[in-house]
């Protein structure tokens, strides 16, 4: 009879996790994501942009630029006209509000909540 290790024995394979879900490669990407779902999130994280420090508010803001740049790439060319300008002018804006030193939240929230609306409109 051969004897095993106990290291042989053993079973090394990862465990099962019954509440794994694999997460998007992109902030916006994925399945089961819906552009509502990022326009509520982005609600939220605009909400909090007065209670955090600088850099808070920059990475805040970061992070809703390209919530909304991700929301207007997935809408595509069927998304000409108007709302479209003022769409790419608005993140334009965010954009640069949010790569200042010390970006002003109560300008960055007025043109967030612009596009919000135009992309609530949308998706």
């Amino acid at each position: 009879m051969i004897q095993t290790s106990l290291v042989e024995q053993m079973d090394l394979s990862p465990p099962v996790t019954l509440w794994h879900r694999p997460r998007a490669s992109h902030p916006v990407d994925g399945a089961a994501s819906g552009g509502l779902n990022h326009l509520a999130i982005a609600r939220e994280m605009l909400a909090t942009i007065d209670d955090l420090t600088v850099a808070g508010r920059r990475y805040t803001m970061g992070k809703i630029v390209e919530i909304f740049a991700g929301l207007m790439a997935r809408r595509g060319p069927e998304a000409a006209g108007q709302g479209r300008f003022i769409l790419v002018r608005l993140l334009h804006e965010l954009r640069q509000e949010s790569s200042r030193s010390f970006p002003d939240p109560s300008r960055f929230t007025q043109r967030a909540s612009e596009a919000l609306s135009l992309l609530g409109d949308t998706v």
